[in-house]
C-alpha cells in the first residue's frame, strides 16, 4: 500500500481525512461544555443542542459556559431568551455548578 494514502486529507479518503478515532455520531447528551469554543461558535452550537435535547424527550439540559468574564454567559443566556423552545433557565447551583453553568428547562 501506497504510504501516502493513509495522510489525512488524501484525495481517495472516504472519510474526508478524519482522525481513525474520530467518533461515527455524536451521541445527544444533556450537557453541553462550551468551554475552548469561540464565541462566534456558541450559538449555531446551542442551536443545534437544543433542538437535539427537544427531539430527545429531554426535560432538562445543562450548558457549562463557565465563570471567566461572564462572556460566554451573556452569549448564552441572549440565545435562550429568544429561543422558541425553551421555556425557562437558571443558574446551576442544585447541581454545584453555580453560575459558571446554566440549567435550561425545555418545552414539551
Amino acid at each position: 500500500m501506497d504510504p501516502d494514502s493513509e495522510r489525512p486529507g488524501n484525495a481517495e479518503d472516504k472519510d474526508g481525512g478524519l482522525p481513525d478515532d474520530f467518533p461515527d455520531a455524536i451521541v445527544v447528551t444533556t450537557e453541553l461544555d462550551l468551554h475552548g469554543l469561540y464565541p462566534e461558535q456558541v450559538p449555531p452550537m446551542l442551536e443545534d443542542f437544543i433542538r437535539n435535547a427537544a427531539e430527545k424527550g429531554y426535560p432538562e439540559v445543562k450548558i457549562v459556559h463557565g465563570k471567566g468574564r461572564s462572556t460566554m454567559k451573556r452569549i448564552v443566556l441572549e440565545f435562550l431568551e429568544k429561543h422558541p423552545l425553551v421555556e425557562s433557565f437558571r443558574d446551576a447551583w442544585d447541581s454545584g455548578s453555580g453560575w459558571g453553568a446554566t440549567v435550561v428547562k425545555i418545552k414539551s
